[in-house]
């Protein structure tokens, strides 16, 4: 399937960051079990309970053309939990501008924001 090894690499780069940084927007949304953001699949899910939206919302984000638009409500809650604009859930779904709204919610803080991490 995967005849580059820089392929399989990147790819295994995307998930982990994509985890890491779910578990680290979790903590500061203050979101039980942070864990689950390791969880292939469940993470789906723990994306929708981030965003504070009801769970069949993550059965919706495997309906093709219903994604993306679920995907942008979800991320739009995501960002406005974070006091960030909810138009920033519009670039979730272009690919390589996700990844940096996805690092501007996880390690952007607003100024007089205090980052709410725990070990």
């Amino acid at each position: 399937m995967f005849q580059n090894p820089w392929m399989v690499g990147f790819i295994v780069f995307a998930v982990v960051y994509f985890s890491w940084c779910l578990q680290i927007i979790a903590r500061k949304t203050e979101t039980a079990n942070d864990w689950l953001a390791w969880v292939p699949l469940v993470n789906i899910f723990y994306m929708v309970m981030v965003a504070r939206k009801p769970l069949w919302w993550g059965l919706m984000l495997f309906v093709p053309v219903v994604n993306l638009a679920f995907l942008v409500m979800t991320w739009s809650a995501i960002a406005l939990l974070r006091n960030k604009p909810a138009w920033a859930g519009y670039f979730m779904v272009i690919p390589v501008l996700n990844y940096m709204v996805l690092t501007r919610l996880a390690f952007h803080e607003e100024q007089g924001e205090v980052a709410v991490i725990q070990a």
